[in-house]
């Protein structure tokens, strides 16, 4: 489902602050290292001897998912892009950037449930594979942004999960809603057992600096359409992204996976969630408790 998707990309996107010895020997960090210092959601403590640990400053976001119109647009562009059978998966997981198993499109154009799926960049994908607005490409471009140097992007990454929330039970649980074969197929027998309202995503983040990091990325990049740089401008992120002034320009997708030759498939994709509600937080830390 796609609040499921949503949910998983924010989970596999998050820098990590443990030992990364198990994942340097499973799928290597080679390409992309995900290690980031605890100081990545502490706020720096003047007081401390290592400069760090006064508390977070937290992001909670309510964001509500209109999975039937977000699902039916995946089967729109599978239909535009000629996709068939088992292949129609490749449209959500242009839109996400991963497949549901996590395997990325930049790698992959069929899920192959890659486990760790974080050994990556885009050095060699110049939207032929992941689109430039890819939702992961957008909030974490790994380097390839175009307008900082690797270093100054890594910045910008927070400490971030997504826990999916069903105000009102859904009637078929995501496992069992069936594939489609055409939009039109997805209308008259999948639309009607999605919700269009009351589930989606609760999105939470610990931040240093929130300006650097949450409001970075969801304006610098999630709603520029101009990031990252590219041929021509991505347009906003196709799942949280707000266009703010104008009408949309429409998305650009590759008509064949990995062949730049064959050019890009114009469609919108956007509007399918909504924030309903969210708030900044300051979480203390036992030093900051006391020096209150």
């Amino acid at each position: 489902d796609g609040d499921v998707v949503f949910a998983n990309s924010t989970c596999f996107e998050q820098p990590l602050m443990e030992d990364l010895t198990a994942e340097a020997q499973g799928t290597g960090i080679a390409r992309w290292d995900p290690h980031a210092p605890i100081g990545v959601g502490l706020v720096p403590d003047p007081g401390s001897l290592d400069g760090i640990g006064f508390g977070s400053y937290f992001v909670f976001r309510k964001l509500e998912q209109n999975v039937r119109g977000f699902k039916r647009q995946e089967q729109v562009l599978a239909d535009t892009l000629t996709l068939t059978g088992e292949a129609r998966e490749l449209a959500g997981a242009l839109v996400v950037g991963r497949f549901e198993d996590g395997t990325p499109v930049t790698l992959s154009d069929e899920a192959r449930g890659l486990k760790p799926p974080n050994d990556f960049n885009y050095t060699n994908d110049p939207g032929a594979r992941c689109p430039f607005q890819g939702h992961i490409r957008k909030t974490n471009p790994r380097g390839s942004g175009g307008f900082e140097t690797p270093d100054k992007e890594r910045l910008h990454l927070m400490l971030r999960r997504g826990i999916t929330y069903e105000d009102v039970p859904r009637a078929v649980h995501p496992s069992n809603v069936p594939g489609s074969s055409s939009a039109a197929d997805f209308d008259a027998n999948v639309a009607s057992q999605l919700p269009a309202k009351d589930v989606g995503l609760l999105f939470m983040a610990y931040n240093n600096k929130l300006a650097v990091q949450f409001e970075f990325t969801q304006q610098t990049w999630a709603n520029n359409p101009t990031f990252p740089q590219a041929p021509v401008n991505p347009g906003v992120d196709p799942v949280m992204g707000q266009q703010t002034a104008g009408a949309p320009a429409p998305h650009q997708w590759p008509k064949v996976w990995d062949d730049a030759t064959k050019g890009t498939a114009p469609l919108p994709f956007q509007g399918f969630v909504t924030m309903k509600g969210g708030e900044y937080f300051f979480a203390p830390s036992l030093n900051a408790l006391k020096a209150f």
